[in-house]
């Protein structure tokens, strides 16, 4: 969907701001309601701006996985923080008591919660979300005595913090922690909140203490837990906004620029499809496989999709292919790899794609394949990354790094990892090159492997987070974990006792202010 305005017409951004409003007019008076009361008429806007942003974050990376309940609570959502605060306590209870009173708080099955209990009580479940987020920045910082203090107290607004706080790594807050709070309030406050996290950092506040740690909870929090539950882009924006702020606020702006320019050469979402179609085309014999993305309404630069084989493929053209995904690596997430990788070098992942074939019989065959006709494209150059001393990687067992070994492959030169004893059994066969000037990376591995590295030993959450801390890779965790996905869809209403008895004192705030 196209998010440039059409004279005489709405934009699509302009559009979903009034379906919202016209399909949640409670939310909408609850927050106009409490936004009348502020003086500022800047501030007035911005109170009802900041949360139909988070709508429209909530459309376009998780629209299809929360049930509407998601986006009034995304309206009202900080509402029950500034009942806290006793100069906003009774105009916030007036707007929380319009939007209550539109809620059902009957009971229609003995023993079923009621709506008004389960939507209070998700929405007071954002708040047990920052409560995790601040017990992490109070318990895992200690070693770091600025940074820690800086975390977790409120500073002057006119502070300045030295580059290098900017550039403290964060740790990965304990997956157990992160269940606990998915069974307390289910995904939906976690989801909710992670929207305002992107919104804050996109919009920052004037606080340089506020910023800092926004940048720390979508590290250790928001983003690996959306990694986890399997919604990858919202990940990917997540930690864009992150290290876009890292790098902006230590004086390291450099990196973004070039970053952006490199990004700038794959063209629009339609030139990035289109020169993943043509890549095909000349790899496979013939245009089979066709590129796809979502829609966006233009509030993230994040470029994200699928791989389908067309119905020209016919059943006996790669029938060990399923699909693919493709990413094109965020500004960002570039940026931060070549300030890390020192002296601006350019990783070979900027487009990435994966193929997914149904077996790992198919993940050799295909991969052995794949890098003869890439080798014989003659406006395709086989480079390694930075780090690696080959453009071919493989990782996975003796046998399996045998199988691609003994293949034709082996000229060119292969990495080897095989797993050890206590490793995962993750397997991936990886080739990068560079084509029509962009580096690309092309990973092969089965859909068993791809959930292996959500959930289990290999999990990238872990090689991501710069420290673990005690955190234990238990890959239960993380398969629990997973299984919160959409868990609020087709009427499912489950919150814990403790969270329903939340709503229930929102309730019953409103109905004695």
């Amino acid at each position: 969907m196209s998010v440039h305005p059409i004279p005489g017409h709405e934009t699509p951004i302009e559009i979903f701001m009034r379906d919202i409003r016209n399909e949640h007019p409670y939310a909408i008076g609850a927050i106009e309601s409490y936004a009348g009361h502020q003086a500022n008429i800047e501030t007035r806007t911005r109170t009802v701006e900041h949360p139909l942003r988070i709508c429209s974050i909530l459309n376009d990376f998780v629209g299809d996985s929360v049930p509407p309940e998601a986006f009034k609570i995304a309206i009202v959502h900080d509402l029950p923080s500034r009942i806290e605060n006793i100069d906003t306590r009774k105009n916030a209870l007036g707007g929380l008591a319009l939007f209550a009173d539109s809620l059902d708080a009957s009971t229609h099955e003995e023993g079923e919660i009621t709506e008004a209990e389960y939507v209070l009580g998700m929405l007071s479940g954002t708040r047990q979300a920052e409560d995790l987020a601040e017990d992490a920045r109070r318990t895992l910082y200690g070693d770091r005595e600025e940074l820690a203090r800086i975390l977790n107290k409120k500073t002057r607004k006119e502070e300045v913090f030295d580059d290098d706080v900017w550039l403290e790594p964060s740790v990965l807050i304990d997956p157990d922690k992160m269940l606990r709070l998915l069974q307390e309030v289910s995904d939906i406050p976690v989801l909710v909140k992670a929207a305002e996290i992107y919104d804050n950092l996109k919009n920052p506040s004037t606080k340089a203490a506020a910023v800092i740690q926004d940048v720390f909870d979508a590290e250790s929090l928001y983003a690996p837990i959306l990694e986890v539950l399997g919604y990858d882009g919202f990940a990917m924006a997540i930690r864009d906004v992150a290290f876009e702020t890292r790098l902006r606020r230590s004086g390291n702006e450099v990196y973004l620029d070039k970053a952006q320019e490199i990004i700038d050469q794959l063209g629009t979402r339609d030139d990035i499809i289109a020169r993943i179609n043509e890549l095909f085309s000349e790899i496979t014999d013939g245009h089979i496989l066709d590129a796809v993305t979502g829609e966006s309404l233009g509030l993230h630069d994040i470029k994200i999709g699928e791989l389908y084989k067309n119905s020209r493929a016919g059943e006996d053209v790669l029938p060990e292919i399923l699909r693919g995904v493709w990413r094109v690596k965020s500004r960002g997430s570039l940026a931060m790899k070549m300030f890390e990788n020192g002296h601006g070098k350019v990783p070979m992942d900027v487009l990435g794609i994966t193929i997914i074939p149904k077996d790992i019989e198919s993940v050799s065959r295909y991969f052995s394949q794949l890098v003869e006709k890439l080798d014989e494209t003659e406006d395709i150059h086989l480079t390694p990354s930075p780090s690696r001393d080959s453009a071919l990687h493989v990782r996975g067992t003796q046998e399996f790094t045998s199988t691609i070994l003994a293949s034709s492959v082996v000229e060119h030169g292969v990495d080897i990892k095989v797993n050890g004893a206590v490793d995962s059994s993750y397997q991936v066969a990886k080739v990068t090159f560079i084509y029509q000037g962009i580096n690309v990376e092309i990973q092969v591995l089965t859909e068993t492997d791809r959930v292996e590295a959500r959930t289990g030993k290999s999990a990238h959450i872990f090689d991501k987070a710069k420290r673990l801390g005690a955190v234990d890779k238990d890959t239960g965790l993380l398969k629990a974990i997973k299984e919160f996905r959409g868990f609020g869809v087709n009427g499912k209403r489950h919150i814990s006792l403790t969270t329903a008895r939340a709503g229930q004192m929102l309730l019953l705030a409103c109905s004695n202010r």
